[in-house]
């Protein structure tokens, strides 16, 4: 959905940016997810992997890769704090967000993505639907059911800043 976001806006330098945390498999698959689907389009996306902890650290990795990779469509998979700090970075370098290059994240904090100015796209991966989710299983559990265990998939929604009204 967020490769398809970018390309979709004539983004064609394209990056992941991903804060990755010990154990934390499910930014990985993201990031990986990222890559297979713009390699579907015959796009090559750049990659960096940091960890968000170091802040000043992280800062000047991010500069630097911003400097040098010039990508014009980012995707951010992790938190929104994270997001925040590449959003505030791009506006510093002098990048235009909507015109030089465009972000998507998909970060579960919304209230703060919604509060960046310019706007950027959100993949809003539901998870009030995911805790109803799973909050319905155990008290079917508990009431004793024996159904047998189910996958359920939930859809997540695009939320793009152009859709709002002004």
């Amino acid at each position: 959905m967020a490769c398809d976001y970018l390309v979709g806006r004539g983004r064609t330098n394209l990056a992941v940016l991903t804060n990755v945390r010990k154990g934390d498999r499910e930014l990985i698959d993201r990031e990986q997810a990222f890559h297979l689907a713009a390699a579907s389009k015959e796009i090559e996306a750049t990659a960096l992997r940091f960890e968000e902890d170091a802040i000043a650290e992280t800062k000047s990795l991010l500069t630097d890769f911003l400097k040098h990779s010039k990508p014009d469509g980012i995707f951010l998979p992790g938190e929104a704090s994270v997001v925040s700090l590449v959003h505030r970075l791009i506006r510093e370098l002098g990048y235009e967000i909507g015109r030089d290059c465009d972000l998507i994240s998909n970060a579960t904090e919304l209230s703060l993505i919604d509060s960046l100015y310019p706007s950027i796209a959100n993949i809003d991966v539901r998870p009030d639907a995911v805790g109803y989710a799973a909050t319905h299983r155990i008290y079917k559990k508990i009431e004793g059911s024996t159904a047998a265990p189910q996958r359920t998939l939930l859809m997540p929604t695009l939320i793009d800043p152009r859709d709002k009204p002004d």
